[in-house]
């Protein structure tokens, strides 16, 4: 699938050309390089004398490359360019072309991260939510998230590809223009900003109640009110107040500040191993459910949909009239977040060593695939050995003891390998809002991120340390943020995934649309094709945003339980 799909969705190579090699414009400030054939930029693309002589282009790691403002397209950048004499060490490149020229990271580290991106604390629920529709439902609906999930990830990498960008709003950015990017900003940094919060709260709770497996009684009475109360350090070590502030400021926010993903690689390996753990877990009770009742499938397993209420009667609706196919709603939000973490694509795709589309595709296709069979086994193995007695946390439905206690602790590990992954998208929005300005030459052909006075490698520390304090608090004095996230996952969560990538490669097929010359049939009837596709999905996208924002609404109001 990912050779056909990906041929498919690869733009023609006759139109990229085209878009390369079109005529330069008589304002530009260096001809444009040829990243593909190794021509290498000339050394005044490190400075602009246009636009002010003390203006520089911000370091290594700091700022964009510049684009032609006026065709709306980064200009292409040699990564094996050398930087000019005198310059030092550091390429004075912007951040897309950092990744460029830092792409290191294996196929193995690219893979891990995709794994761990996708698969997190979610995969716990999956018995519940198809305990909620049956299992037919359950497994058109997840094999659907997945390919439609899949072709999304395919498009922006060719995205990435063809316009030399590596970073998500970079590609609303060469395709809408700077007020598009500010908008993806805000969309990433508040859903990543709650979805932080969410994490730290299933890390406390997951210590927490893998402490009580062994008899260590935790405190999560303890807030900033009544802190003074704290007697002793013996007795603040066993609050969760405790436990959250080790875990954000002496864990999370070190790794946190890593400069690349592929330093994650052995953060994401633990998280994978914890998840394997449950898995595990989870399938050995299946096993063991012949021993202990006599059969594989637990009696109230329904092969072909649950139009019922899942704990109660067999009625379409319930004693007061509610109608319980709200819960439909529920897991198909669930299943289409399965594979969710596509705005890690473009940043994944720009730090891979020796990268092609196809090389990336099929490290894609087998990381992806992983995780399908990852949620099919622990989603059919909770549901057979429990049926409709999962609760939406399949660990709470295990027997209580020391390997449940065990693998409460290493869901931790699960966490901490996610939340780095979930706070890089949150430095590059902070990065692009406070910390870089946009400048044009004279002509507005051209734009460069540059720093502003007061940013710093100090002031990038103390932002990225305030924003981390501020999800500390709202952790410890959070009550239930689950129905606010879950809100958030189905509104910009389903945008991220499915109706922006989509909108973006349709708007790059119009533009390059303007650009071509004749097309001959073929070319015509493939992009008809992906253009009828990309519409297809968009309309999958905002039946996930109705759809998952009506049952987070329901459940916020306690219309359903």
């Amino acid at each position: 699938m990912a050779i056909k799909v990906g041929s498919l969705l690869e733009p023609n190579s006759d139109q990229t050309h085209q878009i390369k090699r079109q005529p330069s414009n008589p304002f530009d400030l260096y001809p444009e390089p040829d990243a593909l054939h190794g021509s290498q930029p000339p050394h005044d693309m490190y400075m602009d004398s246009r636009l002010n002589d003390q203006v520089q282009v911000a370091e290594y790691n700091e700022c964009d490359p510049m684009l032609h403002s006026s065709n709306m397209h980064y200009d292409s950048l040699n990564v094996n360019a050398k930087p000019p004499p005198g310059s030092g060490s550091k390429s004075k490149l912007g951040f897309s072309a950092m990744l460029l020229q830092s792409n290191m990271a294996s196929n193995i580290s690219t893979s891990f991260n995709i794994i761990k991106g996708i698969m997190g604390v979610g995969i716990l629920t999956m018995p519940w939510s198809i305990s909620n529709v049956g299992l037919l439902p359950s497994v058109i609906l997840i094999l659907l998230s997945f390919v439609l999930s899949y072709i999304c990830w395919i498009l922006l990498c060719y995205l990435c590809q063809h316009y030399n960008v590596y970073a998500y709003r970079d590609i609303g950015f060469v395709l809408f223009g700077h007020k598009f990017a500010n908008f993806l900003d805000v969309v990433l940094l508040v859903f990543l900003y709650l979805v932080c919060i969410l994490y730290i709260v299933f890390l406390s709770e997951f210590a927490m109640d893998g402490l009580s497996e062994f008899g260590i009684p935790i405190d999560d009475s303890i807030t900033f009110s009544n802190l003074y109360t704290i007697a002793s350090l013996s007795q603040f070590v066993k609050t969760k107040f405790f436990i959250i502030t080790a875990s954000v400021f002496v864990i999370l926010f070190p790794l946190s500040l890593l400069p690349r993903l592929d330093m994650l690689k052995y953060s994401s390996f633990l998280g994978i191993i914890g998840c394997f753990y449950t898995i595990g877990l989870v399938a050995f009770v299946f096993f063991d459910n012949k021993d202990q009742t006599g059969v594989y499938v637990a009696k109230s397993v329904d092969f072909w949909g649950n139009f019922h209420h899942p704990h109660n009667s067999a009625s379409t609706e319930s004693s007061n009239g509610r109608w319980y196919g709200w819960y439909w709603l529920s897991s198909f939000s669930v299943f289409v977040a399965c594979f969710n973490t596509h705005f890690n694509c473009p940043a994944l795709y720009g730090e891979l060593k020796h990268k092609t589309p196809s090389k990336y595709i099929k490290i894609s296709s087998i990381s992806f695939i992983l995780v399908l069979v990852i949620n099919f086994i622990i989603g059919l193995c909770g549901y057979f050995a429990f049926g409709t007695d999962c609760d939406e946390n399949i660990l709470d439905t295990l027997n209580h003891g020391l390997i449940v206690g065990v693998a409460r602790f290493i869901m931790t590990l699960t966490i901490i390998g996610t939340y780095p992954l979930l706070f890089w998208n949150i430095k590059i929005s902070i990065n692009h809002l406070l910390l870089y300005k946009s400048v044009t030459n004279p002509t507005h052909t051209r734009i460069k991120k540059v720093r502003r006075k007061y940013t710093c490698g100090c002031s990038k520390f103390f932002v990225y340390l305030l924003v981390t304090a501020t999800i500390w608090v709202a952790a410890v004095v959070a009550k239930d943020v689950a129905v606010l996230i879950t809100f958030m996952q189905s509104l910009l969560g389903n945008a991220i995934v499915f109706i922006l990538p989509s909108v973006f490669y349709l708007q790059m097929l119009k533009q390059d649309a303007n650009k071509m010359g004749t097309r001959n049939k073929r070319s015509v009837t493939k992009i008809l094709m992906i253009t009828i596709l990309c519409y297809i999905i968009v309309a999958f996208g905002l039946l996930c945003v109705l759809g998952g924002c009506i049952a987070s609404i329901m459940f916020w109001t306690g219309y359903i339980q």
